[in-house]
């Protein structure tokens, strides 16, 4: 533990490949695939399908929410946003995640 604490984080993630100085530690007991990868797999996938399946719940709750009636957010944007379009092409899952866990505490607090 001392040893990875006492190196520089930028010798930890040389050559671009996270979490270099573990991998290199355990390269004798970790299958190649593993040594080789650069990130570990993300939800996007996840969130996308999530967020396409709930659109007609997510337009108003965003858009008529709270944080739009007090120019929080600009609608536009979200608006545009909320398209599958837009969602297939340009992502931003996790930004529409957030919003909409905010203005559900938001809506919980104000109750």
């Amino acid at each position: 533990m001392e040893a990875v604490l006492a190196t520089p984080t930028y010798q930890l993630t040389r050559g671009g490949h996270d979490r270099l100085l573990a991998r290199n530690a355990f390269a004798d007991r970790l299958p190649t695939i593993l040594l080789q990868r650069r990130s570990k797999a993300e939800l996007s996938g996840y969130y996308g399908r999530v967020l396409a399946a709930n659109l007609n719940q997510l337009r108003p709750h965003l858009l008529e929410g709270r944080l739009a009636g007090q120019g929080l957010i600009n609608r536009d944007q979200v608006e545009a946003a909320l398209r599958v379009e837009h969602l297939i092409w340009q992502g931003g899952y996790g930004e529409l995640m957030v919003l909409a866990l905010v203005e559900s505490w938001l809506q919980a607090w104000k109750r």
